[in-house]
């Protein structure tokens, strides 16, 4: 019993780093908070303590905490269970931002998208024809590229400006299942940013066992 006690406080003194960006922690307030003043500041944390009773304000300093702990050891499903306790407790845009620590892959649908298709000459759309798409942001992967064009999943750059700075496709709404086998193959088990909120995408055999059985 003694030893289980002793692990656990060792392991509640891991939050060493800022969970919303990561930096390390340099005073005892923020370590037991998990979070540095510049981001307590920034993400409106302090103003929101100012209206909650003393027993909420220890309640989320133990979210926070615990979140920064989740954070260190890369636990991705834990830091997004804990960011929906943080957020439910009324601290938003705390949660996006610890929840975005993690997430690389995004994606975003959009309706009555041009054409998809390419001109010979100009690299223009094809047809005055629209389409549902789904943009997807990814880190830099050949591999995602290869597995792609393995599957027969038609995709195209896209033109639009985008404010991830990361590799940028898209493709047919319609051929939504397939992109998800695709970013199976190539990022098992990575967050992921949908229109429906964060999740962490199948890996190949998660896919399989739901989408693929007889």
């Amino acid at each position: 019993m003694g030893t289980g006690t002793t692990r656990k406080r060792n392991k509640r003194r891991l939050a060493t780093n800022c969970c919303a960006c990561g930096m390390l922690l340099s005073d005892s307030k923020s370590v037991e908070i998990g979070m540095g003043p510049t981001c307590r500041e920034k993400y409106g944390l302090k103003a929101a303590f100012a209206g909650f009773s003393e027993s909420k304000r220890k309640r989320v300093n133990k979210l926070i905490h615990e979140a920064g702990i989740a954070c260190e050891a890369n636990e991705v499903q834990t830091v997004f269970d804990l960011s929906d306790k943080i957020e439910k407790a009324g601290l938003g845009i705390v949660a996006d931002k610890v929840r975005n620590r993690f997430i690389d892959v995004r994606l975003i649908e959009v309706k009555d998208a041009d054409e998809y298709g390419w001109t010979k000459h100009q690299g223009e759309f094809l047809t005055g024809k629209k389409h549902d798409i789904v943009r997807v942001w990814t880190p830099y992967s050949p591999d995602f590229n290869r597995i792609r064009r393995d599957n027969r999943l038609r995709g195209r750059p896209c033109k639009v400006t985008t404010p991830h700075g990361k590799f940028h496709w898209e493709f047919k709404r319609s051929d939504s299942r397939l992109l998800l086998k695709v970013l199976a193959l190539a990022f098992p088990g990575q967050a992921a940013f949908g229109d429906r909120g964060a999740f962490i995408i199948p890996t190949h055999s998660e896919f399989a066992a739901k989408y693929e059985t007889s």
